[in-house]
């Protein structure tokens, strides 16, 4: 299951992933924060949106600040890792969840990346939600139903491999 998320081919990596063209929306550039460790962006339109506007801009702003100190940093590797990385959206179904309102990763980058999976042949089911990237936090109940519905396919087709 997938929430507004990257679709990173085997042996591949996310920086590598960011690269695939896109119709619309804006690059993902490298920057470096004012204590000298490298992260990542999204700029649109050459101007960087600060964290709350880019992952939780439909969220009460209290709420958001809260959120935003709770964020970490993760690690470099994660990021350009390689070898070894595993596509397991290749070999599975998928349900995919497009936030159509993510300033993080733009909903023509997210409709893209699945268009570029299917044709590598994966098994993928979409749906849409006027949301920001973080939606279990702003539309929480239709998350839940989005996870829901998907448990509920996912499982009954597994009882259909079984027998």
């Amino acid at each position: 299951m997938e929430i507004a998320a990257f679709l990173i081919p085997t042996d591949s990596s996310y920086s590598s992933a960011k690269s695939v063209p896109v119709p619309s929306g804006g690059p993902i550039k490298r920057w470096s924060a004012p204590d000298g460790s490298l992260q990542w962006a999204i700029l649109t339109d050459k101007n960087p949106l600060g964290t709350v506007e880019r992952f939780y801009h439909d969220v009460p702003t209290v709420e958001a600040e809260r959120y935003v100190g709770g964020l970490r940093k993760q690690a470099w590797a994660s990021m350009t890792a390689e070898k070894g990385v595993y596509g397991g959206w290749k070999d599975v179904p998928v349900w995919y969840l497009i936030c159509t309102e993510d300033r993080a990763m733009s909903p023509a980058r997210q409709r893209h990346m699945v268009q570029l999976a299917r044709k590598a042949g994966a098994d993928i089911t979409t749906r849409e939600l006027d949301a920001s990237h973080s939606p279990f936090l702003s539309r929480p109940r239709e998350t839940v139903a989005f996870v829901s519905e998907a448990m509920k396919v996912l499982v009954q087709g597994q009882r259909l491999y079984s027998t």
